[in-house]
């Protein structure tokens, strides 16, 4: 039986807001609630299936389980880009896969050495990786789809005179990268002077020593923001292959 002590007074203190902004007509009161009572049910259902994951400690079953996440993340990266193109899932797919399932794997090892194959250590990395890089994929894409069909005509001109696809469209692609990695950037920038970050303060609040886990929260930024560069670099390099034809001709 899960034990719900823990969030009665949240939960109570944002069953009084959602309230106040449908008295106000704020009209925020049926995403308040939708996304609430989503984010419980789907956290419960996580408990139960990862609890069973943790128990088989099987090779097999820990690959799938891997697929699945990355499969449902490259489909989120997808319906957050507006301006979507035939090949954006596999595109997405590919780059989380090649990425972040080796980085993973690397700092399982760093951390954790010769338990690195622990399923109930290995996912919980992946995910937040997968959390973390999906945000700068998506940002990333959609801005890049987005400035490439505004700038259109700048980019054939230059292809026109002589310029590469890549070359014609190297600011574009280096401006979606920094777009997509700033908020990554500004995380860490504030971290441990603004704010405590997530995994520190979970690990403190379980009664984890402080320098331990900054050592854990340390290994997982820079994790983070190796995975989101390259995962984001990867995936406008493949989105960038498919908006051109054999002639140089956009074709999105």
């Amino acid at each position: 039986m899960i034990n719900l002590q823990g969030v009665v007074i949240p939960l109570a203190l944002v069953s009084a807001i959602t309230l106040c902004t449908y008295w106000l007509g704020q009209k925020l009161h049926r995403d308040f609630l939708i996304a609430s009572i989503r984010m419980i049910l789907q956290l419960i259902l996580l408990s139960y299936i990862l609890n069973w994951l943790f128990q088989q400690q099987h090779f097999f079953v820990g690959i799938i389980a891997v697929a699945v996440m990355t499969i449902n993340a490259a489909f989120n990266i997808k319906s957050r880009v507006k301006h979507s193109f035939p090949g954006l899932f596999l595109d997405n797919f590919v780059s989380l896969a090649v990425t972040l399932w080796p980085l993973s794997f690397l700092g399982s090892y760093a951390l954790y050495q010769h338990e690195m194959s622990k399923i109930s250590l290995f996912l919980p990395l992946l995910g937040m990786l997968l959390g973390n890089t999906l945000n700068n994929l998506s940002q990333g894409l959609d801005f890049f789809t987005r400035d490439l069909k505004e700038k259109k005509d700048d980019v054939l001109s230059l292809i026109a005179l002589g310029a590469t696809t890549s070359e014609a469209t190297k600011s574009l692609f280096n401006h979606s990268l920094r777009v997509g990695m700033s908020s990554t950037i500004n995380s860490m920038i504030s971290m441990g002077i603004i704010s405590i970050p997530g995994l520190m303060t979970g690990q403190l609040m379980a009664g984890t020593s402080p320098s331990v886990a900054v050592v854990m929260q340390i290994a997982m930024m820079l994790l983070i923001l190796a995975g989101s560069y390259l995962g984001l670099s990867l995936s406008l390099f493949l989105a960038r292959r498919r908006f051109f034809n054999s002639r140089g001709e956009i074709c999105f």
